[in-house]
């Protein structure tokens, strides 16, 4: 099997978690999002997550902040995607998730406006965060 239909299938019939900030996340978010993660499982009997990370930094600086999840994650299979900070990426994978009828959920820090504004006018939930 090559590397790409791999992905694809760990990829269909999941939730996506949509993580937009700069600089670093703090402890109190990631056990938010956890319990947010549990929730979300439960209610929909999904076990299959992919995390969006939109961040300032270089890969894989951004997996230093989701470790505690992905470390003491033992139910779940999760995948993570990294993309830059820019407006036109979160536009990208907004029509992506649209035209593939995704449930995604938006967590993106309050002083991002303009990405809030943009996740605002659609379907999917935002979350806004500290």
């Amino acid at each position: 099997m090559v590397r790409g239909s791999l992905l694809k299938v760990l990829e269909e019939d999941v939730i996506d978690i949509i993580v937009v900030y700069r600089g670093e996340l703090n402890e109190d978010f990631i056990k938010e999002l956890l319990s947010f993660i549990n929730e979300q499982a439960i209610a929909s009997r999904k076990r299959r997550f992919v995390f969006h990370v939109f961040n300032d930094r270089e890969p894989p600086q951004y997996l230093e902040d989701l470790r505690p999840i992905l470390q003491n994650n033992i139910l779940y299979t999760i995948t993570t995607r990294y993309h830059r900070l820019r407006l036109d990426d979160l536009r990208e994978l907004l029509k992506k998730l649209e035209e593939g009828g995704h449930k995604a959920f938006f967590f993106i820090q309050n002083k991002l406006v303009d990405f809030i504004k943009i996740v605002g006018n659609t379907k999917f939930q935002l979350i806004e965060f500290e």
